[in-house]
């Protein structure tokens, strides 16, 4: 193990630097001799490389050393040999080398002051690469990266070439890691690489590596590999993560990964990032999955799983641009639903089941906007079934709400057309439906908000739109003859009489003033008759307007607020309760209102909506819980329940959710999706110890879905991250595995970055990228 004293002489080297002495200092060519009054000095010339050069011999002790200066370089022995002529310094005994932040001890040295080169024998050195300390998670500000080998030439100003040594950025008296190489070439403030390195912890030798880059910038982004992740998993057998960072300036980078699984194959891919200003940024990444032919065992059978390829695709941007124009792009595409869920360990990336891309442009100016967009969405019902929803493109221009004159009306408008494609994939077929559609409207608003307590707002429009193709009367099949929809809708909202009362609490730490208001309201809905419904084909909810009836919505919310005592108190709601219902002129418009969760779920019809209720309670600013209810009183059932809360401190971040749903399906009129989910970390503010756990659960099934539990431990130089994942596939016949258990292990070092890879792993320990 080695053992590093050196860095006592390096601290002795300051000591000198400090401490005054008699001195005399004589100038050879640039370089000054400092020799103590009571130490002994000569002065000759002696034959050098078959020339006669003066040579000056200085002699000193480890308490008063002999010190040369050269320009910025210092160096300080018990014993120095000085050719000024020929720009050479010799030394030996208790050597220290000093030039700007830098430092090197050795036991002898031979130097030539003109190139600024020379070698050290039996050498130790220290760089600082930063101005200011570098509190990091291990709370380490020591120098940067100490150095030693057998022999250590300096070879340029800031370049070192060294003989049988190690390189670490653990600065201690005992260090956590080392990087032992027969060959390193260290470029001080760029890069160190090492030929037929060994890397160890704690002394104890883990991996071989036959060359390694390992990046020392000064900045805290730096090209150069990452450190890697080592995992076991049911399906894919044991695995490796590596990733290598290209910073290719301060405001862009680029990432590739390889992952190696010792069962399935190989992934590898690469992501791109970049942020050009403060309104323009965007991010690119592709991975690949190569599988080669696996064999499982499950419940005593034997499966084969075929050899495959697949890959993913995912990146956005979004830029600013002159005119006040920006334009924006997203990109959510993989080629196997099934890959996506067996490989991803985030839940919610390996239970998307839908792909897609698009994008957009639109442009303000004097209240007139002009957008277009196109977008691909593709939703999985299964391996290979699916529904697609395609916009190709949809141009819309409209005038935002605008006073009239000084009248007090207000007016808008809007045009919209769509050309839009709507399908059904199985397998290899695909069926599906173009519609062309322009739809064009316009409003009319009256605001009256005389009275503080009482608030009226008046609206009247007009829609109109048109389809090349529509619905036959009476088959109900799709025949190319346009229609025109048109229809006038008439709403009026009521929101008062608003009730508030004040309580003044002085003395309160809480709140020295609660304020509780109630605001009951209603809102009038008319829309004329649609004569040809029936031949309109549905696209999207615009398309389901009936007509023909009054509705009426009606509700009351209910807020308390509160406020601290002092000048620049401000007032904060930590309660706010809304109940609302609808009752609809025509039963068949319950069906297709879009306020409430449930109604496009093949309720029947009625007269009212379910009664819905949403509270939200945040007794602090770091504590919420939020609740939302629909109760349908057609059947004296709550068909929707939302529960959740958070909390979200310093140290501790927790939230969970509880839902529930029952639709009438078929026959079975309570089809219960029951779920709850729940997730927590904790770290300390050191952030040297932190871990958390997430799950997701089935009620109605009584199945665990998954559960994560990730921890890291990070002391001084060095740490530790792993997690633990259980997963349970669905009983579907394209999981070959009924559940899935996944461990990653990871170890973090100062000043080498950590990652999480493509597929989620390690995610929510502190990471970076160097």
């Amino acid at each position: 193990m080695v053992r590093f004293y050196p860095i006592l002489v390096l601290c002795f080297a300051v000591d000198w630097l400090g401490v005054p002495a008699p001195a005399r200092a004589q100038d050879f060519s640039g370089c000054n001799l400092y020799q103590a009054q009571s130490l002994k000095a000569s002065m000759g010339k002696e034959i050098v490389n078959g020339k006669l050069a003066d040579h000056a011999i200085l002699d000193g002790t480890p308490d008063v050393p002999v010190r040369i200066d050269c320009d910025e370089m210092q160096f300080f022995a018990d014993h120095m040999e000085h050719y000024p002529e020929l720009g050479r310094i010799t030394a030996r005994g208790n050597i220290v080398f000093v030039s700007g932040r830098n430092r090197i001890t050795a036991e002898r040295m031979e130097f030539d002051t003109k190139n600024r080169t020379g070698t050290f024998y039996v050498a130790f050195g220290t760089a600082e690469l930063r101005d200011k300390p570098n509190p990091s998670l291990f709370g380490s500000q020591e120098p940067d990266a100490y150095f030693w080998g057998e022999e250590l030439h300096k070879i340029g100003p800031k370049k070192y070439r060294l003989k049988n040594g190690g390189f670490t950025t653990c600065v201690q008296p005992t260090p956590r890691w080392v990087l032992v190489s027969g060959s390193i070439t260290l470029n001080l403030d760029d890069y160190a690489i090492l030929k037929n390195a060994i890397f160890s912890v704690k002394g104890v030798p883990l991996m071989y590596l036959p060359i390694m880059y390992y990046p020392i910038q000064e900045e805290d982004r730096a090209t150069g590999f990452l450190m890697p992740i080592y995992g076991n998993s049911t399906y894919r057998g044991r695995t490796i993560s590596n990733q290598f960072f290209w910073a290719l300036s301060r405001s862009q980078d680029a990432t590739f990964v390889h992952d190696w699984f010792s069962n399935t194959g190989m992934g590898y891919g690469g992501e791109y990032r970049y942020i050009r200003s403060a309104t323009g940024n965007g991010n690119a990444r592709a991975y690949v999955i190569n599988e080669h032919q696996a064999t499982f065992e499950n419940n005593g059978q034997t499966i084969d799983s075929p050899a495959r390829k697949s890959y993913s695709l995912r990146g956005n941007m979004s830029e600013q641009l002159p005119g006040h124009t920006r334009v924006s792009g997203y990109l959510d595409y993989f080629s196997d639903v099934t890959v996506q869920q067996l490989y991803n360990q985030n839940i919610y990336d390996a239970s998307q089941r839908s792909r897609r891309w698009g994008g957009s442009a639109a442009a303000n100016l004097s209240g007139f906007s002009l957008s277009g967009t196109y977008s691909y969405d593709e939703y999985f019902y299964g391996a290979t079934s699916s529904s697609i929803n395609e916009q190709r493109p949809s141009i819309s221009f409209s005038r935002s709400t605008t006073r009239l004159g000084k009248t007090p009306l207000y007016v808008n408008g809007s045009v919209n057309y769509s050309n839009a494609l709507r399908g059904t994939r199985s397998g290899t077929t695909v069926s599906d439906l173009t519609l062309q559609r322009w739809d064009s409207g316009g409003g009319v608003r009256l605001p009256f908000s005389k009275l503080t307590f009482l608030t009226v707002n008046s609206n009247m429009g007009w829609r109109g739109t048109w389809y090349n193709k529509s619905n036959d009367p009476v088959t109900g099949a799709v025949v190319p003859i346009g229609i025109l929809r048109q229809y006038f809708d008439f709403r009026s909202e009521i929101v008062g009489p608003v009730f508030a009362r004040v309580w003044d609490r002085p003395g309160s730490g809480y709140a020295a003033r609660i304020k509780h208001v109630i605001e009951p309201s209603i809102e009038f809905r008319r829309t004329t008759t649609v004569e040809n419904v029936k031949q309109v084909i549905k696209l999207d909810r615009r398309d389901y307007t009936i007509g023909g009836s009054l509705e009426m919505q009606y509700g009351l919310v209910n807020r308390v607020l509160v406020k601290g005592s002092g000048p620049d108190a401000t007032a904060r709601e930590i309660l706010s309760t809304t109940i609302q219902q609808t009752h609809y002129g025509n039963p068949e418009l319950s069906q297709f209102d879009g306020s409430y969760s449930t109604s496009f779920y093949g309720r029947p019809p009625s007269n009212f909506s379910p009664v819905s209720l949403t509270t939200r309670f945040t007794p602090v600013s770091s504590a919420s819980v939020d609740v939302r209810m629909e109760y349908d009183p057609e059947i004296s059932a709550f068909q929707s329940i939302s529960l959740g809360g958070s909390v979200n401190t310093t140290l501790l971040q927790a939230s969970g959710n509880f839902s529930q749903r029952k639709l009438p399906t078929g026959a079975d009129l309570f089809r219960s999706d029951n779920f709850i989910t729940g997730a927590a970390s904790y770290r300390l503010p050191s952030q040297r110890l932190g871990g958390a756990y997430s799950f997701n659960y089935d009620i109605g099934r009584s199945t665990w879905i998954q559960q994560r539990v990730t921890a890291y431990y990070n002391a001084q130089c060095c740490g530790i991250a792993f997690e633990y994942q259980r997963y349970n596939y669905p009983s579907f016949s394209r999981f070959i595995i009924p559940k899935d258990q996944r461990f990653n292990i990871s170890f973090t070092l100062a000043g080498v970055g950590t990652f999480s890879n493509f597929l989620g792993a390690l995610t929510g320990q502190p990471t970076t990228q160097r």
